[in-house]
């Protein structure tokens, strides 16, 4: 039975135009036109009669030709692929050609974000300040003591968005620095802490302390004592700012290591264009 037709027979289509091939349960008014050494039939309405009404449908035409396997028309042989394949074959191109448009447009979109100027973080108040890509989306913080927050888009192939946070906390720089470390895992049963890379450096005379870290995240959800959820593969780039009047301040980014690995250079511009203002 073809879809949206009502149950019961139904005649094929004839081979002459405007002809009405009768049946015991139903009719059907075809016509069609020539094209070259091929015929074409184009179904324009199927009408099942029925014993105390008549009741008309009107069916697309890949519908009925899908119920023709083959036939002949003034002579010529029509087959499903003639009719059919080319029709495939125009829909696949169209699709890709839209796809192809659809990923053009959207590499476009994100390299304007790219070339737009950075946008102003303030933090402590407003007395520590640093410039975060425009790309990234600034959110709610998920947590009353961030004080800001972004979600970074995925890359192909990621699932998960990227997220950085800009916090004040207690604690040394080497405390903070462990804790971080605790919350991977490797995949290889090697310690996470071996895999580490960190560095100091100086930012506009601030200590600034670096970390990289990548493995299987757990991730707390609802804070640090929170249910963990493991992500697999996943990078963390963290910096620890010294000041001498708001404290340590904690921006970490983390995500899909991809992802986060694409974003590596813009962490570090940001973390160079901190400054005081107090």
């Amino acid at each position: 039975m073809l879809p949206g037709l009502l149950p019961g027979r139904y005649s094929r289509v004839s081979g002459r135009t405007g002809v009405k091939t009768n049946r015991k349960d139903g009719w059907c008014d075809c016509d069609h036109d020539r094209f070259g050494d091929n015929s074409r039939v184009t179904v324009t309405r199927f009408i099942q009669l029925s014993e105390k009404s008549v009741q008309r449908q009107y069916v697309d035409r890949s519908r009925i030709f899908n119920s023709i396997p083959s036939q002949t028309i003034n002579g010529n042989r029509t087959t499903m692929n003639q009719v059919i394949i080319p029709g495939i074959t125009s829909f696949l191109i169209m699709f890709t050609v839209s796809f192809a448009n659809a990923q053009e447009n959207a590499t476009a979109q994100e390299d304007k974000k790219d070339k737009q100027p950075p946008v102003e973080v303030a933090v402590a108040e407003g007395n520590v300040k640093m410039l975060a890509p425009a790309a990234w989306k600034k959110i709610k913080p998920k947590i009353n003591f961030i004080e800001a927050e972004f979600q970074i888009a995925p890359v192909e192939g990621d699932k998960n968005n990227g997220r950085l946070t800009v916090m004040a906390a207690g604690g040394s720089v080497q405390q903070n620095i462990d804790r971080w470390i605790g919350q991977f895992k490797q995949s290889d049963g090697t310690t996470t802490k071996s895999k580490t890379k960190s560095e100091k450096m100086e930012v506009n005379g601030m200590p600034v302390h670096m970390v990289d870290i990548s493995g299987n995240f757990m991730e707390g959800m609802g804070g640090p004592f929170g249910p963990k959820t493991e992500r697999v593969d996943y990078r963390m780039l963290g910096a620890i700012i010294e000041t001498d009047n708001d404290g340590r301040y904690f921006v970490k980014l983390y995500g899909p290591e991809k992802t986060i690995d694409k974003q590596a250079a813009n962490f570090k511009k940001m973390i160079q264009s901190i400054k005081v203002v107090d």
